[in-house]
């Protein structure tokens, strides 16, 4: 299990490594093809699921841990 999970955080810092330094030349390649404005759309639109993702992630841990709260008090209390 050790394994896999080292390997695991190998692949993705050599992932965000070559996201880093090829994030220029891959960029302006997407450019080139699609337009500036496309290739500025379609990034402000994954920010912003990425962003809208993350809050939802986090209000349905909070609720978790609110159920789960009031699941242990109500054993506790019967």
């Amino acid at each position: 299990m050790m394994k896999k999970i080292i390997n695991f955080l190998l692949v993705l810092a050599l992932g965000a490594f070559l996201g880093y330094v090829f994030h220029n030349p891959i960029d302006n390649k997407l450019k080139a093809k699609f337009g500036a404005d496309k290739v500025e759309t379609a990034r402000a639109e994954t920010e912003e699921a990425l962003r809208n993702g993350a809050e939802k992630t986090v209000r349905v841990g909070t609720a978790m841990v609110e159920a789960g709260k009031e699941a242990i008090d109500s054993s506790i209390t019967e």
